[in-house]
């Protein structure tokens, strides 16, 4: 049995370049007795960025994804050791939610075009300067109203869900138990 893993061809400052090779499978038993391979073990999470800083456990697989990485789970992704690795998983397993600071849009136009971490935040650079208004008048109405997904108006969509999120979380927390 095959599968494709991918390889390290450079090193950059900013991640590291890889590409898809064909590889054999190589299987161990799993936490229940099954097979699984070493790609969907992740073994290296232990060592992500996310499992100590994550903000929410949900915020990394939301109902909906936005249209780019809220900021704060992307500086994390930033951050993190094993970003590489993370992308290179989420690419193979045609993971859902954010991963390695990539949404699954992201993912699925780096499997077309070469997975990397350096085409991945060029991705989102690019599509974090099609702004819709001037520099600096970013905010939810540009948002909701005018589907601007710039850096400024994502970041002021995120603080207003979050405070929503808190007001909910909040409120629910003061109601009496029956």
């Amino acid at each position: 049995m095959t599968s494709i893993a991918l390889v390290a061809l450079n090193s950059y400052a900013g991640g590291t370049e890889v590409s898809p090779v064909v590889a054999p499978v190589v299987s161990t038993p799993g936490p229940a007795g099954e097979a699984f391979s070493e790609t969907n073990t992740h073994r290296w999470q232990h060592q992500a960025a996310c499992a100590t800083t994550s903000p929410e456990c949900n915020a990394w697989t939301p109902a909906a994804e936005a249209p780019s990485v809220p900021i704060e789970l992307y500086n994390i992704c930033r951050s993190c050791p094993v970003r590489s690795r993370c992308l290179n998983t989420a690419v193979i397993d045609d993971e859902a939610g954010y991963w390695a600071g990539t949404t699954t849009s992201d993912r699925q136009v780096l499997a077309a075009t070469g997975i990397s971490i350096v085409a991945a935040d060029a991705l989102r650079h690019s599509r974090m300067q099609q702004a819709k208004h001037v520099s600096g008048a970013g905010n939810t109405y540009w948002y909701n109203k005018r589907g601007c997904r710039c850096g400024e108006c994502t970041a002021a969509n995120t603080a207003v869900q979050a405070r929503k999120r808190a007001s909910r979380n909040q409120l629910a927390d003061e109601r009496p138990q029956p």
